[in-house]
């Protein structure tokens, strides 16, 4: 996986789109996540996983995005992993959220 690689993801809430590259033994992960239909959020933890030719789990990292992320919202997000074993591909999903109270009250 030397070269520069884009995914993305979409769920009922959240669309993600990411690039990864490697940088000598690094793999960087950089992203966006948006909550394109959801309510009003706080606390996204997104989980980033790095997974061999066999489907096998190489490296996870846990990115809490905290703060509101309000519907039509987008936050940008970055994570950089160490690797010894060059991974078939990078997946990045929402973990968790909490709800957040609405502004209104």
């Amino acid at each position: 996986m030397g070269a520069p690689f884009a995914d993305h993801m979409r769920d009922h809430f959240f669309d993600l789109h990411w690039n990864t590259i490697t940088k000598g033994g690094e793999i960087e992960v950089r992203g966006l996540v948006e909550n394109r239909n959801g309510p009003m959020l706080r606390d996204v933890a997104l989980l980033v996983r790095m997974i061999d030719a066999g489907g096998g789990t190489l490296k996870t990292k846990r990115l809490v995005l905290d703060g509101v992320l309000d519907r039509r919202d987008a936050r940008a997000f970055a994570v950089t992993l160490p690797v010894s074993t060059s991974p078939e591909r990078v997946d990045v999903k929402v973990e968790w959220y909490s709800f957040s109270e609405p502004r209104d009250r």
